[in-house]
């Protein structure tokens, strides 16, 4: 779906929002990930390893923090919020 979202964005608009549109995406399915974990860790029981192996998930809220931070960058400094999406990706 993102790619063509991503397509779509390109013929149709500038490269700005083209950036801006898959920051969107991105924060969307970061947020997916986010809820969905959420739920699955709250069915778990308490000492469950599942719950252990996650711990506090720093990664995931950073990425979406950052891809957040990337929408309305974007605007301003569109190689900018490239470069957060690249560090994002490299940080994994």
């Amino acid at each position: 779906m993102c790619d063509q979202t991503i397509a779509t964005a390109s013929r149709e608009i500038n490269a700005v929002h083209t950036v801006v549109v898959y920051g969107g995406v991105c924060v969307l399915g970061a947020l997916a990930y986010t809820v969905l974990q959420t739920v699955i860790v709250a069915a778990q029981r308490p000492d469950s390893r599942l719950k252990t192996a996650l711990g506090n998930d720093l990664k995931s809220k950073g990425s979406m923090l950052a891809y957040v931070a990337s929408v309305p960058l974007a605007f301003a400094w569109r190689w900018g919020s490239i470069a957060i999406f690249v560090a994002v990706a490299w940080s994994g």
